[in-house]
């Protein structure tokens, strides 16, 4: 079970598939021979990668090497040496002495009380889910090491506050948020992306170690190396800019051949959670080069339970503005550090979605083709992106429009029944009738008919296709495309909605007549060059 000597990664390469030490791993992965790795979850994918990273920069920046192509034997001999210890308990799955380091796992004070947490590896790794809808939980062999391994990096290097005593990693907005991954990709190949980010990395390093940032140059880089006394944070100044940390004062204990996971609440954070150089302390940006940062308030991006929107997808590239015309994020290293050569790119992205008590609305992620001819303002300053930014505006502005000037009301006046103006002034008790749960049933019907109009018009082969092909076109003709886009898919939910939504049955003609005046009044009052097209077309 020790990481450094045992194979306990399952990998897929060009020869077939093999099981490697973590040490083979990042050799593999160096000479790009890395084809997938079977035991990786979706949702585990990314804080692996990070996790991969941050080891890869910090042994090299520490070793005095800048190429991450090296053999089995250095990574093994390398991690050793930095890891500063005569045993390889620190890498290690499971050590029975909690006094002592463990892979992910802090040396604990004596005399402390564990309690079970977790049984099998999924268990350990999915925080509290509203309806337990992402994954299913403890399906998992507790005796699969490399699935334990997968989970408790996930857990330490991603989860958020949970509840008195259980605190979350610093690297994210707030404690009860989610730590997300912001990039842009040239290729989805793990090696690739591997060596492109441990480059960004040591790239940065030099930055990251001059004011106003605190870390230190040859600080704690393994956090879980650190006693813990449950009180007692490490500080910033303490650490390397690349720390790989730990949130949890979890420990992996055996069990009749098998593992489950014990831990204790501690009373704060792992690591000082305040950062000296932003004014309001209450967040953290700890350089991490995935995350966007807010340029009004200076937080790491969060993302909301709708996902990755057009809109917020617009906001994150820079070409959505605010009543400035300012960009709204600050882009990460990883965003703008990828080179303008030929071939593919796209923007990737993930998070999970977080609410109140921490329960998570859904796993999110992102990959959005970048067209060669738009890298060079995509990736370049904001300035060069001020066009795409204008057009961009106006294609996010008619498609709420569409929504809330023309599908929406007619939607409305179907499931009244049809109510003339009169009626809806002056019927008091019908009206008042109408609350409760009416109210609400209409509220669910809307924003179900809402959320299918923004899947439709929000698609990659929709909106995206659009906005890439515009930049070329002269911006009334795109904006009248993406208006002749809208109406038709307005149009088709709309018929749809008029045979699936409820309806007052003595009025059923009268409410689809006057749903379809709303509609067609309101469409053309809304986007005139369509009713302009209308008027040309009845009269040659």
């Amino acid at each position: 079970m020790n990481l450094l000597t045992d194979p306990l990664f399952r990998v897929v390469t060009p020869d077939g598939q093999t099981t490697m030490s973590l040490p083979a791993l990042l050799a593999a992965l160096g000479r790009d021979k890395v084809e997938s790795l079977p035991g990786l979850k979706r949702h585990q994918e990314d804080a692996f990668l990070v996790f991969l990273s941050q080891l890869g920069a910090g042994i090299l920046a520490r070793t005095g090497e800048s190429k991450p192509a090296h053999d089995e034997k250095f990574w093994r001999d390398s991690i050793r040496e930095v890891t500063g210890r005569k045993d390889d308990l620190a890498w290690t799955l499971v050590v029975e002495d909690v006094s002592k380091p463990a892979f992910m796992q802090a040396p604990l004070a004596s005399g402390i009380t564990l309690e079970e947490k977790a049984t099998t590896p999924d268990e350990l790794d999915i925080l509290v889910t509203a309806k337990n809808h992402d994954l299913k939980m403890t399906r998992i062999s507790p005796s699969n090491l490399e699935d334990w391994v997968y989970s408790l990096i996930s857990l330490q290097t991603t989860t958020c506050y949970l509840g008195s005593g259980n605190y979350g990693v610093v690297r994210m907005k707030g404690q009860q948020d989610a730590r997300p991954v912001v990039e842009f990709r040239s290729s989805d190949r793990l090696g690739k992306l591997w060596i492109r980010n441990v480059n960004v990395l040591i790239g940065m390093r030099h930055s990251l170690l001059a004011p106003p940032w605190k870390f230190k140059e040859r600080g704690i880089f393994f956090v879980w190396l650190e006693k813990w006394d449950f009180k007692t944070p490490i500080s910033l100044e303490k650490l390397d800019p690349f720390f790989i940390e730990i949130a949890r004062a979890y420990r992996l204990i055996g069990n009749n051949g098998s593992i489950l996971a014990k831990g204790t609440t501690t009373k704060g954070a792992r690591i000082d959670a305040l950062n000296p150089t932003l004014k309001d302390k209450r967040f953290r940006y700890m350089g991490d080069p995935w995350i966007p940062i807010d340029r009004q308030d200076g937080c790491a991006l969060k993302v909301s339970e709708s996902g990755f929107t057009p809109e917020f997808v617009c906001e994150i590239l820079g070409v959505r503005r605010d009543k400035d015309g300012g960009e709204i994020y600050k882009r990460p290293e990883m965003m703008s550090s990828i080179g303008l050569e030929s071939g593919p790119a796209w923007l990737y992205a993930s998070s999970l979605a977080r609410i109140k008590q921490a329960k998570t609305r859904g796993f999110h992620s992102i990959r959005i083709r970048i067209p060669s001819p738009l890298k060079k303002s995509l990736f370049g300053s904001a300035k060069d992106r001020d066009g795409i930014a204008a057009i961009s505006d106006a294609g996010l502005h008619n498609a709420e429009a569409m929504w809330g000037k023309v599908l929406r009301p007619a939607l409305l006046t179907f499931l009244k029944g049809g109510p003339t103006p009169k009626e809806n002034t002056n019927k008091k008790g019908a009206q008042k009738k109408s609350g409760g749960k009416a109210k609400d049933t209409l509220s669910d019907w809307l924003k179900e008919a809402e959320q299918r109009f923004k899947l439709e018009w929000g698609s990659e082969d929709k909106f995206y296709d659009w906005l890439w092909n515009s930049v070329a076109e002269e911006k009334d003709a795109a904006i009248k495309r993406w208006a002749e886009t809208l109406k038709e898919i307005a149009e088709n939910i709309f018929e749809n909605s008029i045979k699936r939504l409820p309806s007052r049955t003595g009025r059923q003609m009268r409410s689809v007549v006057r749903a379809e005046s709303v509609f067609k009044g309101s469409l053309y009052n809304n986007f005139p060059m369509l009713r302009k097209e209308t008027t040309d077309a009845g009269n040659p």
